[in-house]
Formats: C-alpha cells, sequence, structure tokens
C-alpha cells in the first residue's frame, strides 16, 4: 500500500507522486469491480463508516495524507482526471470540478480510494 506523507504545508506534490499512487491504484484495480476516489478531513475509517459507502463499497484505502487541505485537493483531482475514463472509475465529475469541494477542518487531510472487489 502506498501512503504519502506530506508533512510540510504548501509543499509541491511532484508528477511523480501522483504516477506512483496512480499506479498503485491500477494494479489494485485489477482485484475490484468499481472504485471511487475522494478526499477528507476525517480518517479513512471514519470517512467509510458513512452511508454513502458503507454497505456499498468493501473497503477504503488512504493513498495520501497532507496537513495542507490544499495539497490534498490537488492530489484528488489529479487521480480523478487521470482515471476518469477507466470504466471501473465511479466518480461522476472530472477532478477539477472537485477542488473548490469542502472538507471538515483538520490538522490531516487525506486522498482515499474506497472499492468492490470483484
Amino acid at each position: 500500500m502506498i501512503i504519502k506523507r506530506n508533512k510540510k504545508d504548501g509543499e509541491l506534490m511532484l508528477t511523480s507522486d501522483v504516477m506512483k499512487i496512480a499506479n498503485y491504484i491500477t494494479d489494485s484495480a485489477k482485484n475490484w469491480s468499481s472504485f471511487k476516489i475522494g478526499k477528507s478531513g476525517i480518517t479513512a475509517k471514519e470517512r467509510f463508516s458513512e452511508p454513502d459507502y458503507n454497505g456499498y463499497y468493501d473497503d477504503i484505502v488512504e493513498v495520501y495524507a497532507s496537513s495542507s487541505d490544499d495539497n490534498v485537493s490537488q492530489m484528488e483531482a489529479s487521480l480523478i482526471n487521470y482515471f476518469r475514463d477507466n470504466k471501473k472509475c465511479d466518480n461522476d465529475k472530472d477532478g477539477d470540478s472537485s477542488v473548490n469541494d469542502t472538507m471538515a477542518s483538520s490538522s490531516e487531510y487525506i486522498v482515499y480510494v474506497v472499492y468492490k472487489l470483484k
């Protein structure tokens, strides 16, 4: 499992970080029937227990974490845009549309993937 922890506020993500995570998702998705990428200011466990995911998806994996909500928003947008045309990806809107979606205020923000197994 790849978990990229970005501890410096405002630190720019490298394209290689996006590609490392995208490669992890691509490899993992071989065992998934569908998946959805999201971001949150709460833990992955807390997010997965919410009604929109619990009971529909089988599990959640955190793929990126940062103290910067902007970095997390940019990572989520980049990953959604990367997988937008993947038939297994359940994200409805493109990543650029999600950049300004709000998250609960937190000391750490995450990008996660929820998935259904085949």
